[in-house]
């Protein structure tokens, strides 16, 4: 499977509910054992090509637990091992998360992430610096070095994961794959995130790029628990960072147009044990649509 140094990087390690006074610390009330994916889609083109896929529900992640720490996910690809993600501690604090040929380490300021380094080859490839205001993220700034997009790396590490969800996570990804794409796919490039919170979730995310893109999501959720809440930046308060609840629609705006995404999920009790997102978008000529299910075990 792999990898690509996107901002589904600043993405990695966040992981449920806060119960610790650190960002770095996570100490779960809910674990995640097992993840599962099915995608359907359905293409269609001024009658030349009607099409439908189905992958089938597939094994994508199994959680690895230590006595307090998560040590490893093991990732999977047409049900098979794919790679590993293995996570260090400093005193329960994540200091560390590698793969094969890829790691991040992480820096605090007293009980704030200050930033995450990335390295490929051990060469660094990527800086996340953190803003906070009144104990909440505000700022994070992004520089990717000499990065060759095309190079086919990809979503491997992800240093952040969780830590706006996924959703915001996958819509930033794919914004930066038409970014990419649109200017010439190499080189250093730079861009700063700005968010915007509605009580105890994020609300509005704005990307500014060094070359002058702009794109900005903005989010709305349900009243359940999102199991991947807090984990990763424990803090005093649950509400001080991270979006609490579940993302239900997704928007998208940016030179490259509108897109729209929703949500929906099966609960158990107030923790979601499926997710189910959709797409569609029509074209002149014809039809694009695409459904995921995600579906959780806990232990």
């Amino acid at each position: 499977m792999k990898k690509t140094i996107s901002l589904l990087f600043f993405a990695c390690f966040a992981m449920l509910l806060v119960s610790c006074h650190k960002d770095g610390v996570y100490n779960p009330k809910k674990k995640i054992s097992r993840i599962f994916e099915t995608e359907t889609t359905h293409y269609y083109y001024n009658d030349w090509e009607d099409s439908d896929y189905n992958s089938g529900r597939q094994l994508r992640e199994v959680w690895n637990w230590g006595k307090k720490t998560l040590d490893r996910i093991d990732h999977y690809y047409d049900n098979k091992l794919s790679y590993t993600q293995y996570f260090s501690y400093d005193k329960n604090r994540l200091v560390r998360m590698s793969d094969d040929d890829m790691y991040c380490t992480y820096k605090y300021d007293g009980k704030f992430l200050q930033q995450v380094d990335v390295y490929e080859d051990n060469e660094l490839s990527a800086t996340y610096k953190v803003t906070h205001q009144k104990g909440k993220w505000s700022k994070i700034e992004v520089t990717w070095y000499d990065y060759d997009y095309k190079s086919g790396k990809g979503d491997r590490l992800m240093p952040l994961r969780f830590v706006l969800s996924d959703e915001i996570c996958k819509s930033i990804k794919e914004s930066e794959k038409k970014h990419y794409a649109k200017h010439g796919g190499k080189g250093t490039l730079s861009v700063t995130y700005t968010l915007t919170w509605e009580k105890k979730n994020v609300s509005r995310m704005v990307g500014n790029y060094s070359d002058g893109y702009t794109c900005t999501y903005t989010y709305k959720y349900d009243k359940k628990k999102n199991p991947y809440y807090g984990g990763f930046i424990g803090m005093e308060e649950p509400d001080m960072l991270l979006s609490e609840n579940n993302v239900i629609q997704e928007d998208e705006q940016s030179e490259d147009g509108y897109y729209s995404y929703s949500y929906d999920y099966t609960y158990d009790g107030n923790w979601p044990s499926s997710r189910r997102s959709s797409y569609s978008r029509t074209y002149e000529f014809g039809s694009y649509s695409r459904s995921t299910l995600v579906e959780y075990e806990y232990q």
